[in-house]
């Protein structure tokens, strides 16, 4: 593969997002990842967005083909539509529409036929389609998510000729995905919490019997066992008024649409509230960024029993960054964020509440541990920064450049 310019030029990379991923405020980890670590690269760069918004984007430069916003527009209007008659949520039926996301990359096949390189998040297929458009330059794959859950194995040959580098957001993810499908080109760009915004530790007092919780009320991240940790708690330790605070709703920026499991929540809350006699569990939904900081800082340990293996744990840094002391299942790429004993403590049995109730109680007698414990996890979440993410992938960038200019040639 060959990429336009020599190896001392300044070439452009563009950020081809996901179909379903917001610019705007109203999208997940990876808009904030690109936000955060794209403002801080030394080149030019541009993001193929569906939606964006200018406060967001900040001084990123945006694009996307016009129509196919249009597309998108009247697809999330017939969504809200059809979502509550087929009895599905409507941002399920959207994603739906989009085919995949096969309309949005062929909408802008052509514009980025003219970038130098390509950065996808999370969505693999992009790339072969993308290849298969005339795509000519380089492309990096970067997955925040399982490989495995978005191809299998007789898709994977095309996928590694049309990727010129994987990245993944966690050493687990990585191996997994070498385990999986076999030695490919790699590299760990980590996830990052940018400290000079919102998520930053606050001053005043916390509520030292206070517990958070932050994610999407699945299955699998374990909000019906962090109350149920919080019910231990209370039953241990009746004189204390241990209290659990959750944030989030059923998709990233949702917060009034229930499921099934969102209603089994509610009724284990009540439950819990009504056996301690008050509220110690508040669901309080989808808030945003800055608002949800502010609510965090006022807690003490952040809880989070997840259930499945998390490819990384972006909110186990943002709290960290906050001054919480997180208390998480050993699962998938947590254990690089937590040096359990030191930034945090880990516990090996996901599903073992009374565990997890023991542990932040032996903490809450001990002062000084938890002191060292805060001090350990602020300084670990300090590495976790825009600024190195930014390092590490103008390093990736830069080896990428050389490579295809020394095998290439210039054009």
């Amino acid at each position: 593969m060959t990429m336009n310019g020599h190896a001392n030029s300044r070439y452009r990379v563009a950020v081809l997002l996901a179909a379903e991923e917001r610019f705007d405020g109203r999208g997940g980890a990876v808009a904030t990842w690109v936000r955060d670590v794209y403002s801080r690269l030394d080149r030019s760069s541009v993001v193929y967005c569906v939606s964006s918004s200018r406060t967001y984007a900040e001084s990123l430069a945006v694009a996307g083909s016009v129509w196919y916003r249009a597309y998108d527009r009247a697809a999330a209007w017939a969504a809200r539509i059809v979502g509550p008659l087929v009895r599905r949520p409507w941002w399920g039926v959207h994603n739906r529409l989009l085919f995949g996301g096969k309309l949005w990359v062929l909408a802008n096949s052509r514009a980025l036929r003219r970038e130098q390189v390509v950065h996808i998040h999370n969505r693999p297929r992009y790339a072969v389609w993308l290849r298969r458009s005339g795509y000519r330059g380089e492309i990096v794959l970067h997955m925040h998510n399982d490989l495995s859950a978005y191809v299998g194995q007789a898709e994977f040959p095309a996928l590694k000729a049309a990727v010129d580098s994987f990245a993944y957001c966690s050493r687990y993810l990585m191996q997994k995905a070498a385990r999986d499908f076999g030695p490919h080109p790699g590299v760990v760009l980590y996830n990052c919490v940018d400290t000079s915004h919102s998520f930053r530790p606050a001053a005043g007092a916390r509520h030292p019997k206070s517990l958070a919780f932050v994610g999407r009320l699945v299955p699998e991240k374990g909000v019906l066992e962090a109350i149920r940790v919080c019910q231990a708690l209370n039953a241990a330790d009746p004189e204390a008024d241990w209290t659990l605070d959750t944030y989030g709703g059923a998709a990233p920026g949702v917060s009034s649409y229930e499921t099934d499991y969102m209603r089994q929540v509610g009724a284990l809350s009540a439950a819990v509230n009504r056996e301690a006699g008050k509220d110690v569990v508040r669901l309080r939904g989808h808030v945003g960024h800055e608002r949800l900081a502010e609510s965090l800082a006022r807690s003490t340990f952040f809880l989070y029993p997840c259930q499945w293996d998390e490819p990384f744990g972006m909110v186990l840094i943002e709290a960290m960054a906050l001054g919480l002391i997180p208390v998480a299942s050993r699962k998938g790429g947590i254990g690089e964020i937590v040096d359990h004993g030191v930034s945090g403590i880990l516990i090996d049995e996901a599903g073992d509440e009374q565990r997890f109730a023991s542990e932040i109680l032996r903490l809450s007698g001990n002062p000084e541990a938890l002191d060292a414990l805060r001090r350990a996890a602020l300084d670990r979440a300090r590495r976790f920064s825009p600024e190195n993410a930014a390092q590490d992938l103008r390093a990736l960038l830069e080896r990428l450049h050389v490579s295809a200019v020394t095998v290439g040639g210039s054009a």
